[in-house]
């Protein structure tokens, strides 16, 4: 039988006071455990699998705390603070029980084509153009491949919201790739299974990671996540099976791997990258959210 929220409050204060030089923690964690708060409560259950499992420590918990700024949302404000450039080296990939390798996988990162545009094209900043996505759509996944701009062309650095990326099986990624729905039904599953929380309209694109691909990858903990992760859930390193698993938005479709790695600076030729499909509008069910996180509760 999982801790009552009481239990998990009781927990979060005796390991993290000794740490706080803040005096909001006691409002901070109140807010989280509101009753209509489930974001917040799936904050609180985040951390404290974390913290349980020994994923982090109690440490690197305090360090955001005391830095945060309360802005009148306990989860965001927890959140910017993570997303902080200068707090970002101590919270991304942090997983203690350290890097972990694909074995006979290969890791695959998928993501809106806006995000694409954006990392390729440097003139393009906060504002996304037609114009744009034509262009690198011209460039980059034009029918003939023979016509394809290298990918070692793009020297921006290789990241997410954060400095950090999240990537994906391609065995799984596979399963879907490779069955009969149509382009648009595959991406919006993709969308779905990865718990990509409000994003309802344009397409999904892939990247897949050369079989070579060595660079630190790390289960993701709650402090990989940021105020856009509404649907990341911890998860219980095992033996057997090292990776995350993403929330999906719809129960009847199970989570996906996860896992993330640092950023860094550039592509190689050893990438590929090719369009998905559109995604169609589907609505998130947050209760199950919340459920998911109470059943990862060790």
């Amino acid at each position: 039988m999982p801790p009552t929220p009481q239990a998990i409050k009781d927990y979060l204060h005796l390991k993290l006071t000794p740490y706080l030089t803040t005096g909001v923690f006691a409002q901070w964690l109140d807010e989280l455990f509101e009753p209509t708060n489930k974001f917040g409560q799936v904050l609180a259950l985040n951390l404290y699998i974390d913290l349980k499992t020994g994923a982090i420590n109690e440490s690197a918990v305090a360090k955001v705390l005391n830095n945060m700024v309360h802005n009148g949302n306990a989860r965001t404000s927890f959140y910017q603070c993570v997303e902080d450039e200068n707090n970002q080296p101590s919270c991304l990939c942090q997983h203690l029980s350290g890097q972990q390798q694909p074995g006979d996988d290969q890791y695959v990162r998928i993501m809106p084509f806006s995000s694409m545009v954006r990392f390729s094209c440097p003139s393009v900043t906060n504002e996304y153009t037609p114009e744009a996505e034509r262009e690198v759509e011209e460039n980059f996944y034009a029918a003939d491949r023979a016509e394809r701009f290298p990918l070692s062309l793009i020297n921006a650095r290789w990241r997410g919201r954060m400095d950090n990326v999240w990537v994906t099986s391609k065995a799984e990624f596979n399963e879907i790739l490779s069955s009969d729905m149509t382009p648009n039904e595959k991406a919006s599953r993709f969308r779905t299974r990865l718990g990509f929380y409000e994003y309802d309209t344009g397409r999904l694109i892939y990247f897949l990671y050369p079989a070579s691909f060595n660079y630190d990858a790390f289960q993701p903990t709650s402090l990989d996540a940021n105020t856009t992760c509404f649907f990341f859930v911890s998860k219980e390193m095992q033996l057997a099976d090292t990776w995350g698993e993403t929330c999906s938005l719809n129960p009847a479709f199970a989570g996906m791997k996860e896992r993330v790695h640092r950023g860094f600076q550039g592509l190689t030729d050893d990438f590929e990258t090719e369009i998905i499909g559109q995604v169609e509008a589907e609505s998130a069910d947050i209760d199950h959210l919340l459920n998911v996180a109470w059943s990862r509760v060790p």
